[in-house]
């Protein structure tokens, strides 16, 4: 128990030693201020003895607390920010592909008297008016997908 408790109370000891030690200030021979516990032996130095810290030391006043907190707003906003970014890209690299399909879909319809569509394993030909519904079909989504494409463009 012993042996436990003395390296502890060395700790301490030293601890306390160390806030109670001078600092001494002094000036070399190149003109330089210097400051340590030890000065060198036969060079003038005068002794400062440390003081204990002011109240509320180590404390964050309330205009920095303002600060702080002002800095985590603004930090959580701006990473709202690109959130919001990032998702508005996405979104609009969806509209731009969807774009591309339906002019696509919109070519194939109007080039081609026949087309054909795959209805589970097999393929059946359109009629004229399911292709005619289809190309007006395309045309719808070429206005509301590709619209928004070129004006971001």
């Amino acid at each position: 128990m012993i042996r436990q408790v003395a390296p502890g109370a060395v700790a301490v000891l030293l601890t306390m030693a160390s806030v109670e030690a001078a600092i001494y200030k002094w000036t070399d021979e190149k003109g330089r201020v210097q400051y340590s516990q030890n000065p060198p032996p036969g060079v003038e130095a005068t002794e400062f003895k440390p003081t204990a810290p002011p109240l509320g030391a180590g404390k964050l006043d309330e205009a920095l607390q303002k600060r702080l907190k002002g800095f985590e707003e603004r930090r959580e906003a701006r990473k709202r920010f690109k959130a919001q970014q990032a998702e508005q890209q996405a979104a609009e690299k969806i509209r731009a592909e969807n774009c591309q399909r339906a002019r696509v879909n919109l070519a194939t319809l109007q080039s081609y008297g026949w087309v054909s569509l795959k209805e589970g394993d097999h393929y059946r030909a359109l009629t004229e008016e399911e292709r005619q519904a289809k190309i007006v079909e395309a045309q719808g989504h070429i206005e509301e997908f590709c619209k928004e494409v070129a004006s971001s463009e």
